[in-house]
């Protein structure tokens, strides 16, 4: 019985009633004292990271009942009589990442003290940091998870070599980072001698993650600064019941400029939430926020979704809605393997990639492997184009005097090597296509594909005028792609072959296709022996896309040589270092 009940006016009467009721459940075997004393207390403090008490924090207990209470003006929370049992206490506030404490044994009669802290989101993106796009040494779980040619991870690869472990809210916490060197050479905002550390923490039962890279790359070939990345991503939940992810990064590309001669920059924060609801339902949602800067300043963003349902009999039905190629999905968020953002400076400002996809996809799970058939509607005022220059880029490429013509008149230049992106024309697309993937054997998977859609085509224009046009047309694209993990040998591979006819300039069906690039393409990790000279976690890395340089076109843009193509040539290697 609650004591806090009495009230000093009680009758004679009523304080007889609650005895002879008290007296009663003894004498049926049900103490009055276990009565009494069965129930459980919880009390304690919330504080920031930072050590400060928290007022107005919402702590809720989920287990055998469910209870609220509301933080003070000291951070102090209490919660009265619940039954015992093993519970989950989870505070919540606006502006801070919830904390959850889970497995919480409450036992009869006694008061636990839980205290909690909670994360703000601007505090972790202080200490974000996310790789340069493309950095070598990035074949770890998000650059697998992007490079799968399906619509979902197929290989997720994490660190083995090194590690440590320490105990946090009574979880065990393993601890990785690494240190990379690499030489790159191609590529839109990605070349020359590159450097790269890491650290990633993950605790023992998958509820929470958190990682931190920063990179920076400068080019022999540029007198510009060295371009500098630095990102992070926060992720809490349970894989069976929903999981939340927050990244933020920072970039900036002084390589990089527009035809004014401005450099670029870009600030990026981005949050998203997967739900599993029952066996049967699962959902993904999130945004993207960017802030890019060239001069002048553009803000977008770019929303996805996508439900998936388990029909029965092996086959799930989902459908999709993205905004931007490399934010279509829950894994996209805070991946380190995003390419520099094709920004474009006209009479009306800034102007960026815009689209919209929608995708209905059936999957059918075989006895050994999968099929899936994809039907899509892409939406994309400004397609993005990317080429080459010939020769050496020059400043006379930019700033108020350059040169204009039909095709590219307006475009972005990576002066480190001549690279350059561009917009084509807009268009509206429906496609299709069908995917197959068969497990040779558990180190082994291998996928083949079919699309068919619509991408930007050079036309040249009629005589009498310079340069060459764009213009949309159908077609379609072949891939086969390789995944491999082998073990006993400590070799990672992602290989692919994507072919699409060389008049495309633009890739056929982006969002679809987004985890290939165009040609061949490789992606190899290979663990080395520990020796004398080279310490426990050292392996070697080599990326490359379209590595046979194919799919060029010769254009003239700016009244300049130049090559266009759907890939430009891409190549890393170097050295990993993971402790």
């Amino acid at each position: 019985m609650e004591q806090g009940q009495r009230r000093t006016g009680d009758s004679v009467l009523f304080r007889t009633v609650k005895i002879a009721v008290v007296l009663s459940l003894s004498l049926c075997g049900l103490c009055g004292f276990a009565v009494a004393q069965s129930d459980a207390r919880l009390s304690g403090v919330v504080r920031d990271t930072h050590g400060t008490p928290q007022m107005g924090v919402t702590v809720e207990l989920f287990g055998p009942v469910v209870a609220t209470a509301l933080t003070d003006l000291q951070g102090r929370y209490q919660i009265k009589d619940v039954l015992p049992g093993i519970y989950q206490l989870r505070a919540s506030a606006t502006l801070y990442v919830p904390s959850l404490q889970r497995h919480l044994r409450l036992a009869a009669g006694h008061r636990s003290i839980v205290n909690l802290t909670m994360t703000g989101l601007l505090d972790e993106a202080a200490w974000m940091a996310s790789s340069h796009p493309d950095a070598a040494g990035e074949l770890d779980d998000w650059k697998w998870t992007l490079r799968s040619p399906a619509n979902r991870p197929l290989l997720r690869l994490a660190q083995e070599a090194g590690g440590r472990s320490r105990e946090e809210e009574g979880q065990r916490i393993e601890t990785h980072a690494a240190v990379s060197f690499a030489q790159k050479r191609g590529g839109f905002g990605a070349s020359g001698d590159c450097g790269r550390f890491s650290v990633a923490q993950r605790t023992e039962n998958q509820t929470r993650m958190r990682s931190l890279r920063a990179s920076s790359c400068r080019s022999a070939e540029s007198s510009a600064a060295a371009s500098l990345s630095l990102a992070s991503v926060l992720e809490t939940g349970e894989s069976a019941v929903g999981k939340r992810r927050f990244s933020g990064r920072v970039r900036t590309f002084p390589q990089i400029h527009d035809t004014s001669g401005a450099s670029f920059e870009e600030i990026e924060f981005a949050s998203g939430e997967r739900l599993q609801l029952g066996d049967l339902l699962a959902l993904e949602a999130g945004s993207e926020t960017q802030l890019l800067r060239a001069g002048s300043s553009l803000v977008v963003s770019h929303p996805f979704f996508r439900v998936e349902a388990h029909t029965g009999r092996g086959w799930v039905a989902s459908y999709s809605f993205a905004t931007a190629v490399g934010m279509s999905q829950y894994d996209d968020l805070g991946s380190g393997d995003a390419p520099a953002p094709t920004v474009i400076r006209t009479q009306r400002g800034l102007l960026s990639e815009s689209g919209a996809h929608h995708e209905l996809a059936a999957r059918h799970s075989l006895k050994r492997g999968r099929i899936e058939i994809v039907y899509h509607r892409d939406t994309s005022p400004r397609a993005g184009v990317s080429g080459l220059f010939l020769g050496q880029a020059t400043a006379a490429l930019t700033g108020p005097d350059k040169p204009q013509t039909e095709a590219g008149s307006e475009f972005t230049i990576d002066t480190s090597n001549g690279s350059f992106r561009t917009f084509g024309p807009g268009y509206t697309a429906d496609g299709g296509g069908l995917i197959l993937s068969y497990p040779v054997t558990d180190e082994l998977e291998v996928v083949a594909g079919y699309q068919t859609s619509t991408g930007v085509v050079l036309r040249p224009i009629a005589s009498g005028n310079s340069g060459d046009g764009f213009g949309t047309d159908r077609s379609e694209a072949l891939f086969a792609a390789v995944n491999a993990k082998m073990k006993r040998t400590g070799t990672q591979l992602a290989a692919s072959y994507r072919w699409q006819p060389a008049r495309m300039i633009s890739v056929v069906a982006p969002y679809d296709m987004a985890r290939t690039s165009p040609y061949l393409s490789v992606h190899l990790r290979q663990s080395l022996p520990a020796s004398r000279l080279l310490p426990p976690g050292t392996a070697l890395t080599v990326d490359g896309d379209n590595i046979l340089r194919e799919g060029y076109e010769g254009a003239t843009v700016a009244k300049q040589q130049a090559l266009l193509a759907s890939a430009l040539q891409d190549l890393r290697a170097g050295i990993t270092f993971t402790f």
